[in-house]
């Protein structure tokens, strides 16, 4: 479920709404939302909107959703942050190192080594040269 700032503005009202009551769900957005896993967004998305992240990251995703529609495989994607969190660096420190570390011979030759393997397990006939 992506939530706009709307979004999560409806589900403040909603959620304050019932929470003194002992309904354990309501309906939000025409789905079945319970009680306790509204308060638990809430909770979760409030800082988010408050330093506007929530917002990135439906962008990411609408950004990956493109990808995905277009054949890409969207699932593992790297970031400064998974850098920066090892490595004192900048951003642009950060991404030559991914760039380095994702598209070296190695790196590459065993991910061909892995989608042979699993295309083998789940029995794909290969394309011969």
């Amino acid at each position: 479920m992506n939530f706009t700032k709307e979004s999560y503005e409806e589900l403040k009202v909603l959620y304050t709404l019932v929470k003194g009551t002992e309904k354990e769900s309501f309906e939000f957005q025409g789905e079945l939302m319970l009680t306790a896993y509204a308060k638990y967004l809430l909770q979760y998305l409030e800082p988010q909107f408050e330093k506007n992240e929530l917002q990135i990251d439906y962008k990411v995703e609408h950004a990956k959703q493109v990808l995905r529609d277009a054949g890409y495989f969207v699932e593992n994607l790297w970031h400064n942050d998974d850098v920066k969190s090892r490595y004192i660096c900048d951003d642009s420190d950060a991404q030559d190192v991914l760039e380095k570390a994702l598209t070296n011979e190695a790196t590459m030759e065993q991910i061909w080594f892995a989608i042979d393997m699993v295309a083998e397990d789940n029995e794909l006939p290969k394309i011969e040269d």
